[in-house]
C-alpha cells in the first residue's frame, strides 16, 4: 500500500511527537517564568547568536580572564 508505514515506524513517530510536545511545553513555561521574573526572553536568530559567540571568544586573553573572574569561574 502506498503511504502506509509499519506499526513500529508509527510508534516511533508517535513517541517523537510526544517528545516535541513535552519540549515545547517546557520551553513555553521557561519563557513565561523568565518574563515573570523580568528577564528578556526574546527569540534571537541562530546567526546572531553565532556572531555574538565569535565576538566574545575573539576577545584578548586578559579580557576573558577578567570576565571569568567577574562570573566566579
Amino acid at each position: 500500500m502506498a503511504g502506509s508505514i509499519s506499526a513500529s515506524a508509527a510508534k516511533r513517530r508517535e513517541r517523537r511527537g510526544e517528545k516535541v510536545l513535552v519540549g515545547w511545553s517546557w520551553f513555553l513555561g521557561f519563557i513565561a517564568e523568565a518574563k515573570k521574573q523580568g528577564f528578556n526572553a526574546e527569540h534571537i536568530p541562530g546567526a546572531e547568536l553565532e556572531a555574538l559567540a565569535k565576538e566574545v571568544l575573539s576577545q584578548p586573553a586578559d579580557v576573558i580572564a577578567s570576565l571569568k573572574k567577574v562570573m566566579g569561574e
